[in-house]
C-alpha cells in the first residue's frame, strides 16, 4: 500500500542580491497521502505549494524534516521516479520540441523499467489510449507544436503513466488551459484515479478545482499550513480567516461569507515573522496573534488561528 509522509518539512533558500540570510519557503509542514487518495494544496502565489511539489519529487532537498515514501526516507529511495511522477503547469515547455511524442513517452519507459524499445512503444501507445488520444499511432510521430494545449497536457499525463506511478504530483495542470478543456483534464485525472488507484498531490490556487478532484484540502499561507480538512467542509465552512478570504474571492463559492478587505503592500511591511503570518491582513487580529500558534484539532480538521485556541 502506497504512503507518502511529510514530517515537519522546512525549506529555506539563500537570499540573493543585497539581502542576507535566507528566505523561508516552507515551514514545518506535515501531511500524509495514502493509496488512491487525492489531496489538494491551495494558496496564493508564494505560499510554498510548488516548493512542496519539488521536495516530494526530489528536485529539491528539504532544509530540515523528513519525507518518507512507503516508510523509506525519500533520499534513500532508489525507485522514486517509478513511484512518483509530475505533471507540470505549462503543457508546451514541458515537452521537448525537437522530439516526436512517441520518443517522449518511450524513453522514460525504457530507462525506468529497463524494457526493450518494442515494449516501450507498446506502453506509450497504451498510455495515449488511456488519456483519450486515439488512435495512438496518429500521435506518436507528431511534435508538440502540432497539438493543441489540451492534447499536449494529455501527452504529459501519458508520459507520467508510462512509469506506472503510485503518486502523481499535478502542479496547476489546468491553469494554462481554457475552462472547458481544463475540465476535461480534471475528469481524466479522476477517471485514472478510479482505474489505477493512483494517488494525487494536486497543487492549485483554484478552490473550485481543488474541491472537484480532492478529498482533502490543505491551505498554505507563506509556507505554513493554516487549515487542513475534508474538501467539502473547508469550502463550505472555512475556519481560518485566510481560507475565508480564498473562498470569498471565488465567484459564487460561498455568498454568505463576509467580505474581507485585503490591505495593500505598504500596510504589510514591517510585519515580524514571529506570530501569525496572516495577521497584517486579518480582520480579526488581536494581541495573541503576535505569538506563534499551533495547529488546533477540531474533529476531522486542523486550523492554525487564535480564534480556535481553546
Amino acid at each position: 500500500m502506497f504512503k507518502l509522509e511529510l514530517d515537519r518539512v522546512t525549506k529555506r533558500y539563500p537570499a540573493r542580491g543585497m539581502h542576507r540570510g535566507s528566505i523561508l519557503s516552507v515551514d514545518q509542514v506535515s501531511l500524509q497521502i495514502h493509496q488512491n487518495q487525492s489531496i489538494a494544496l491551495v494558496g496564493e502565489s508564494g505560499s510554498g505549494k510548488t516548493t512542496i511539489a519539488r521536495l516530494v519529487t526530489r528536485l529539491e532537498r528539504p532544509s530540515s524534516g523528513l519525507i518518507r515514501v512507503n516508510q523509506q526516507r525519500l533520499e534513500d529511495h532508489s525507485g522514486l521516479p517509478r513511484l512518483v511522477q509530475m505533471i507540470f503547469q505549462d503543457p508546451f515547455s514541458s515537452l521537448n520540441p525537437h522530439y516526436p511524442i512517441g520518443y517522449s513517452l518511450e524513453r522514460p519507459a525504457e530507462l525506468l523499467h529497463r524494457i526493450s524499445r518494442r515494449e516501450a512503444a507498446a506502453r506509450a501507445a497504451e498510455a495515449l489510449t488511456l488519456v483519450g488520444l486515439t488512435p495512438a499511432e496518429n500521435y506518436l510521430d507528431k511534435h508538440a507544436h502540432q497539438l493543441s494545449g489540451g492534447q499536449r497536457q494529455r501527452v504529459n499525463i501519458a508520459r507520467a503513466l508510462v512509469a506506472r506511478p503510485q503518486l502523481i504530483v499535478a502542479d496547476e495542470p489546468t491553469s494554462m488551459l481554457d475552462v472547458s478543456v481544463g475540465l476535461g483534464i480534471l475528469n481524466l485525472l479522476l477517471d485514472l484515479k478510479e482505474r489505477s488507484e493512483i494517488s494525487y498531490l494536486f497543487i492549485t490556487h483554484n478552490l473550485a478545482a481543488a474541491r472537484y478532484v480532492s478529498e482533502r484540502i490543505v491551505v498554505l499561507y507563506r509556507g505554513i499550513v493554516v487549515e487542513d480538512g475534508p474538501s467539502f467542509d473547508v469550502i463550505n465552512h472555512p475556519l481560518h480567516p485566510y481560507t475565508q478570504l480564498l473562498v470569498e474571492s471565488t465567484p459564487d463559492a460561498h455568498k454568505a461569507l463576509p467580505r474581507i478587505t485585503v490591505p495593500d503592500a505598504q500596510e504589510m511591511v514591517g510585519a515580524s515573522d514571529a506570530g501569525c503570518p496572516f495577521r497584517a491582513r486579518c480582520p480579526h487580529r488581536r494581541a495573541q496573534c503576535e505569538e506563534p500558534v499551533a495547529l488546533q484539532q477540531r474533529e476531522k480538521r486542523e486550523v492554525r488561528c487564535v480564534l480556535y485556541d481553546h
